[in-house]
């Protein structure tokens, strides 16, 4: 089994296979020329050496999506997911749900999160702060999201994707 991973085409409702690459430093420049995206990708922030950024592509080499995933390695073996971007014509804050090209890349970008650990022996539990409400109710009804507190009082809330519910989201993505 190999993970293939995939979007939705919301113009033919067919899978549209992508690739799944290390981003480079010109893929973070192109989140600040138009369009511009919700965050700056070159920000200190995110430049962290630790933190693995990684870019999803479709056809032609179209930039879809950005995420960047810390790996812990510390008694057990998880993802600390930093942040996940979908590309301004994807990006739901951005653009109403019937207008985006793609469907299913932050579902996506979950899965590749719970492969990282799985390639370093874990169990591919992933950890991530909805920054929303919504979102973390999105999280919680869909991908199983278990709720295990806040960094700061009043900020976002982290939650652990973990167990059947990682298998769940991981096992879809997997082709023989």
């Amino acid at each position: 089994m190999r993970f293939e991973p995939f979007i939705i085409s919301n113009q033919t409702n067919e899978k549209v296979i992508v690739r799944m690459i290390p981003a480079s430093s010109d893929m973070l420049r192109q989140t600040m020329e138009p369009p511009v995206w919700q965050t700056d990708w070159t920000s200190d922030y995110l430049s962290d050496p630790k933190i693995q950024k990684y870019a999803v592509l479709a056809e032609y080499d179209e930039l879809v999506a950005l995420g960047a995933y810390f790996p812990v390695q510390n008694g057990a073996v998880y993802v600390y997911i930093v942040y996940i971007e979908s590309s301004p014509e994807n990006n739901p804050v951005l653009t109403h749900s019937k207008d985006r090209k793609y469907s299913g890349i932050g579902e996506l970008m979950m899965a590749f999160g719970i492969k990282l650990p799985i390639d370093l022996g874990g169990n591919g539990d992933i950890l991530f702060e909805a920054k929303t409400d919504a979102l973390k109710e999105h999280y919680i009804r869909d991908f199983g999201a278990i709720p295990v507190g806040t960094v700061q009082s009043g900020g976002p809330v982290r939650l652990l994707i973990c167990d059947e519910s990682a298998a769940r989201i991981f096992t879809k993505y997997l082709s023989e």
